[in-house]
């Protein structure tokens, strides 16, 4: 007869159980973005991603 293994059990969560808090609890991203020629700034961006969950209806 065939016996699976024992379940290793992980104190750390997985990668999807993090993913899940962060967009449960929301998730604020934000950054600089210079684009230039030759030291000169040409455009010069600030970017700004909110990603969280929301519960369907």
């Amino acid at each position: 007869m065939y016996r699976s293994a024992p379940r290793e059990t992980s104190t750390s969560p997985s990668l999807l159980e993090l993913l899940d808090r962060l967009l449960h609890t929301g998730v604020v991203l934000q950054g600089d973005v210079d684009l230039g020629l030759a030291q000169l700034n040409l455009i010069h961006a600030k970017l700004q991603l909110v990603l969280t969950s929301q519960p369907l209806l």
